[in-house]
């Protein structure tokens, strides 16, 4: 679709133009407005297109398969001659010459350092110069915000769009893929939250508690201002929406008993529940050692049995 021309110094600036352009997906009203593909590809440069040292003969080729030439115009240069790019300039014209089309239209100019105009900081290569008046105009570098802003003059120059056009309908694209992106985040914070609350143990912090069907109620939660100032307290533990164990803790969080003794009546010092499905099957209690009591309770839905 375009020809890159540019002196080797400003290779890293002709790639990352060859591939926002290859890459650009083209707004669907600017390609019914200007006629074209969704993408204006393949755009040929040196680094991708010729061997070490091209050819003259396979540059000639590119050149006449390219609709347009977009030339790199720096003060490189000025400073290392531009024998490849006058025969690259001189090549297009006379192919789009004999193919009865106006090369100046076709010609595409962006200056990346320097300026037009005569003396150390001239950019122009001379092949150009030799247009003079003729010279298309060309697109600055440095008068513009970014380098997106660079590539999109150029796309625009090859559709021969209105640059206003494309501005405003890439910053409605940029502010859509924004709201997307914020989008996206939000359900992503929330999806996160929720796995957090579903797989990981949510602690909850209690003063007392009461069993109803095998299962412990919290009695006035606490904050952690509140329990770290208390001899002792409890702690349910919640997985995946359901009760997994409750704690008899201290002040620094470690397992106490409520007395020496083992029977039912005095209360363990861990409590640990399991399910059948949604329903509770099984308690199983611990001292603060973790060695379980010589009982446990199984249940059948909600009744003990």
């Amino acid at each position: 679709f375009a020809f890159i021309s540019h002196k080797s110094a400003d290779s890293k600036f002709a790639l990352k133009m060859q591939k926002f352009i290859e890459s650009y997906n083209l707004p669907t009203e600017i390609r019914a407005t200007a006629n074209s593909p969704k993408r204006l590809t393949p755009i040929c440069s040196y680094e991708v297109d010729f061997s070490a040292n091209p050819l003259y003969d396979e540059m000639e080729a590119k050149l006449r398969q390219s609709h347009y030439l977009i030339l790199i115009c720096s003060e490189n240069i000025t400073k290392q001659g531009s024998k490849y790019i006058n025969f690259e300039i001189e090549t297009f014209i006379k192919c789009k010459q004999e193919e009865g089309i106006n090369p100046l239209t076709r010609i595409i100019p962006i200056i990346a350092s320097g300026e037009f105009a005569s003396g150390e900081h001239d950019c122009r290569p001379d092949a150009l110069k030799e247009l003079g008046d003729n010279c298309p105009i060309a697109i600055n570098r440095q008068k513009c915000k970014n380098d997106r802003e660079v590539f999109l003059h150029a796309i625009s120059a090859m559709l021969d769009i209105d640059y206003a056009v494309m501005e405003n309908r890439d910053k409605k694209r940029q502010r859509n893929k924004k709201i997307v992106a914020a989008s996206l985040a939000c359900v992503g914070i929330a999806l996160s939250a929720f796995l957090c609350e579903y797989f990981i143990p949510q602690k909850q912090h209690y003063v007392d508690f009461a069993m109803k069907n095998g299962i412990p109620v919290g009695i006035e939660s606490l904050s952690r201002n509140e329990y770290s100032k208390i001899d002792k307290h409890y702690i349910i533990t919640k997985k995946q929406h359901k009760i997994v164990s409750l704690e008899y803790v201290n002040t620094c969080l470690n397992p106490e008993n409520h007395s020496s003794g083992t029977m039912p009546e005095s209360r363990p010092s861990k409590y640990v529940f399991e399910y059948s499905g949604s329903s509770l099957s099984s308690v199983t209690y611990y001292d603060k050692n973790s060695n379980p009591y010589f009982f446990h309770y199984d249940y059948l839905g909600i009744g003990k049995c």
